[in-house]
């Protein structure tokens, strides 16, 4: 089953490279592609076939059942079934890997009953209800706020989970447990002609990044050394980047050119914030090694949060010159995190034989 979980995590990695490439297109970069219509569905590639493929596989190799397996190998086929253009398909094997995965969470919440757990089956329904939009032939862009949800109750709980050891006053818990359904509620309005499922989503963002730069077991990791200093350093911008999504949303709605503000701001600087200070224990986890910090990982970390800052600020002053220039960057960060993260597998497994030996 490991494989299994391995082969998924290289069809997420490539339809990262994939949806990055399409995205510079969209920004105006001339760059060759398999076919023009790969551009239109950078929005799935990169919520479903990256970041929900990604998701379900960290799930399927904890909970090591085959089923959960089935979820990250449907978010490949989706992503195959885009690239081949088979647009009838896409959506109804994105809704299947969202229902077992939702499943799957759900028999998680079932077995243990946590405030996490719940919130994560509402990251999971989002996920159901944004795949169920557009498998229905509703917009993307009425699909997007669905997986807007999903990835940030999803990252959310599990957050949660890690700083159940902090003290914590029962007031706090309930917080969480009020601004994650307050963001559930912003779903159903989101369809609505009206800005008022914008406003809420951005009002339960702001509240749940808040609630993670005060109470996140981030805030003290990242006085430590190594690995947990750049890992909390992660996890506490990703944090930022939510309250400024969520700020942005609250304000001014998920319109033009709030819009690919708010996007970039959850999708690049709160969601691959949290994959660069999750990646080492996860690739770890899954190759059964034990990845060492490296200081190399800070460069990608600051040319992330670098590049989302641009974004926003050009998306802010309407700097379409700046945009190009700032999707430049974001790729530039990923690439480098890949090398530094595949230098320091390898030098983990170097590190291993030579123990063994």
């Amino acid at each position: 089953m490991v494989v299994i979980g391995r082969l998924a995590i290289a069809g997420a990695v490539a339809t990262l490279a994939i949806g990055v490439w399409t995205g510079l297109v969209r920004i105006g970069w001339s760059l060759p592609l398999g076919s023009p219509m790969w551009v239109m569905h950078h929005g799935p590639l990169m919520a479903v076939g990256f970041f929900a493929t990604l998701i379900a596989t960290e799930r399927a190799l904890a909970r090591k059942v085959a089923l959960a397996y089935l979820s990250p190998l449907l978010g490949v086929a989706t992503t195959a079934a885009l690239l081949a253009g088979v647009t009838w398909l896409a959506p109804l094997l994105a809704t299947t890997s969202a229902i077992v995965f939702a499943v799957v969470v759900g028999y998680g919440y079932f077995a243990a009953r946590s405030i996490q757990a719940g919130v994560s089956v509402g990251g999971a329904l989002a996920l159901v209800w944004a795949n169920a939009l557009w498998a229905t032939g509703h917009s993307y862009f009425d699909a997007v706020r669905g997986w807007l949800v999903f990835l940030v109750l999803t990252v959310a709980s599990e957050r949660f989970e890690l700083s159940r050891f902090s003290p914590r006053a029962n007031s706090t818990r309930k917080a969480f447990v009020a601004t994650a359904l307050l963001m559930m509620v912003s779903l159903p309005l989101s369809i609505a002609p009206s800005e008022l499922g914008a406003h809420v989503f951005g009002l339960s963002a702001m509240g749940l990044g808040i609630w993670l730069l005060l109470f996140d077991v981030a805030r003290k990791t990242v006085f430590q050394k190594g690995l947990a200093r750049f890992s909390g350093a992660c996890l506490l911008a990703a944090s930022l980047w939510l309250t400024i999504a969520g700020f942005i949303a609250l304000t001014q709605g998920l319109r033009p050119p709030a819009y690919d503000a708010v996007l970039h701001a959850v999708f690049l600087g709160f969601g691959v914030s949290m994959i660069f200070g999750h990646a080492p224990m996860l690739l770890g986890f899954a190759l059964g090694v034990r990845i060492r910090y490296w200081s190399a990982f800070w460069f990608h970390a600051a040319l992330m949060q670098l590049s989302v800052f641009l974004r926003v600020v050009a998306d802010w002053q309407s700097w379409h010159n700046v945009r190009p220039w700032a999707g430049i960057l974001h790729a530039l960060a990923l690439v480098a995190f890949l090398a530094a993260t595949l230098t320091a597998v390898v030098r983990a497994k170097q590190a291993q034989a030579a123990t063994s030996a």
